[in-house]
């Protein structure tokens, strides 16, 4: 297991339920996967259905760069296209992309459900995925 993903695990062990509930907010999904940030660093998850409900397990944390980020989606068998679609629009590093989300006018340092470099028609929001329009 590679070390971002190794200290994500352990984190993990020590929060209740294996969950960070309400603190990651997502910003993007593709199939069953998806990313959110705590403001800490990016999130990867991965849907998981149990008895009928839907939620959302982090299995992977990366605060550095995309790359490292995309190699953690490949190492958690994230298919090609769902991880270029979770990538794209995303700058090289963790913090560019903080700093981006802060200068965004929505709620409180909240990233864009989408990145702006992506085309509305080439990524799945959480607000289509609930049957609105983003």
């Amino acid at each position: 297991m590679r070390e971002g993903c190794r200290k994500g695990v352990e984190m993990l062990k020590g929060m209740r339920g294996g969950m960070l509930e309400g603190s990651d907010r997502q910003f993007v999904t593709a199939g069953e996967w998806a990313l959110a940030s705590d403001e800490i660093q990016w999130v990867l998850q991965h849907r998981r259905q149990k008895n009928g409900e839907t939620s959302w397990r982090p299995v992977c944390f990366v605060r550095s760069t995309r790359d490292i980020l995309a190699r953690c989606m490949r190492e958690k068998g994230v298919p090609a296209d769902d991880a270029d679609r979770l990538v794209a629009g995303l700058p090289p590093t963790f913090d560019e992309w903080l700093e981006g989300s802060r200068s965004w006018s929505g709620s409180l340092k909240a990233p864009p459900l989408v990145p702006t470099k992506v085309p509305l028609d080439q990524a799945e929001t959480i607000a289509e995925n609930n049957g609105k329009t983003a």
